[in-house]
């Protein structure tokens, strides 16, 4: 789906334990958050160079804490307002990735500066696309819920 808002949030629950939430501008400029095996990674591609913001343990109840995943996850991503301070240096915002465990607390994995997914850095700009896939070869995935929500929390 397209991003609509200049602040949003958008959430993916799956049921199994892999799955990938991310934020893309086109192919060579996106940020995501993959649950596979126990791990969330968080990647950001610009202009074809590709690198991992965090590898990061998931328990068993999605929190990122280290052990084995296997009842479902959910994670998210948001766009949040750069600073709230007018001197602050960069974008107007930044993507943030994370996960929800079944407890509903929040654990943020990874932030890049927004506008490595904006005109910026990339031209021809179309809108943020946000989508969900399954990660890897994980057995059936289902996504069970996605919501997309205006604001920054």
């Amino acid at each position: 789906m397209r991003a609509r808002d200049a602040g949003w949030r958008a959430t993916a629950r799956f049921a199994g334990a892999a799955g990938v939430v991310g934020v893309y501008l086109d192919t060579d400029h996106w940020v995501e958050l993959r649950v596979l095996a126990g791990r969330a990674v968080a990647e950001v591609a610009v202009a074809g160079l590709r690198h991992v913001l965090a590898d990061v343990g998931v328990a068993e109840d999605g929190a990122a804490d280290g052990g084995a995943l296997g009842r479902g996850i959910e994670l998210w991503c948001a766009a949040v307002p750069f600073s709230d301070s007018p001197y602050a240096q960069g974008g107007p915002d930044q993507v943030v990735l994370g996960l929800r465990s079944s407890d509903g607390v929040d654990t943020e994995v990874a932030r890049v500066d927004g506008r490595l997914l904006s005109t910026e850095v990339a031209g021809g700009f179309t809108g943020r696309m946000i989508g969900t896939r399954a990660s890897g070869r994980a057995a059936p995935l289902t996504l069970t819920r996605f919501a997309y929500a205006p604001g920054s929390d």
